[in-house]
């Protein structure tokens, strides 16, 4: 069975004058449907998973001050069809932090890009997956900086 391997970015930015972190959401519409999603891409031959995450990042949002945040790595899977055969689709998801407000996606695929509270995004986007990645990556930020280990930023 063929399998497709890709990498995702959950991109935080604070506020100074908002409480909570930020997280960016692409709306893309790659071919007759529309959905709201994290950017993320096929991982290329010798490339690793964090820079597609960063590569794919960039292109979706035009963002490009970013800075990979260690210890968030979430792994999700599923299949789907392609043209009658399986998939087995992964996607790893890191974690990058930016202060650039401004967004401007590079590819035509994408509609647009929106900042979100970590809470609004958990309810925007539109797979379940990318839910379950927000609420664990919302308990990542909220545990370190119960424990003191640095806010976002």
């Amino acid at each position: 069975m063929p399998a497709e391997h890709s990498a995702g970015a959950i991109i935080i930015r604070r506020e100074a004058k908002r409480a909570e972190s930020l997280v960016l959401l692409i709306h893309a519409k790659p071919l007759k449907t529309e959905y709201w999603d994290l950017p993320k891409g096929n991982i290329e031959a010798g490339e690793k998973a964090e820079a597609t995450a960063e590569r794919e990042a960039k292109e979706e949002t035009g963002i490009r001050a970013l800075k990979p945040f260690s210890g968030f790595k979430e792994r999700v899977s599923w299949f789907y069809r392609r043209e009658g055969q399986n998939i087995f689709k992964t996607v790893t998801y890191f974690l990058f932090e930016t202060d650039q407000k401004e967004v401007t996606p590079q590819l035509k695929e994408i509609l647009d890009a929106e900042w979100f509270t970590i809470d609004e995004a958990i309810e925007k986007v539109t797979f379940k997956r990318s839910k379950d990645v927000l609420a664990k990556a919302k308990a990542f930020i909220a545990k370190r900086e119960k424990e003191g280990l640095g806010r976002f930023m």
